[in-house]
């Protein structure tokens, strides 16, 4: 990872995109899972973006901590429910 590529205690403004091996276009819900470093799960409800991809903005208060977050997607479509394989997103504190 380049320097300018970490991703700060406080951000805003950061796209998380997760991609799924299938066709989503027809999901009626998307969201991305979310474990803090200190345990906190939280869910981020997301946008399609193509047929295969999540997106979701970092807003305020996302990144309130350092360490590793644990990234899930997670799709609703007329057929099923489906959760993804755990990606890690590393958040640095200030200065780091």
């Amino acid at each position: 990872m380049r320097e300018e590529d970490k991703i700060y205690v406080g951000d805003v403004g950061t796209i998380i995109s997760c991609w799924v091996d299938n066709d989503i276009s027809a999901g009626t819900y998307f969201a991305m899972k979310v474990k803090k470093p200190l345990g906190t799960e939280v869910v981020w409800v997301s946008d399609l973006s193509g047929i295969t991809n999540i997106d979701y903005e970092i807003i305020s208060g996302d990144f309130n901590e350092a360490g590793q977050y644990e990234v899930q997607s997670h799709v609703i479509l007329p057929s099923g429910e489906w959760t993804g394989k755990t990606t890690y997103i590393q958040v640095w504190d200030e200065y780091e």
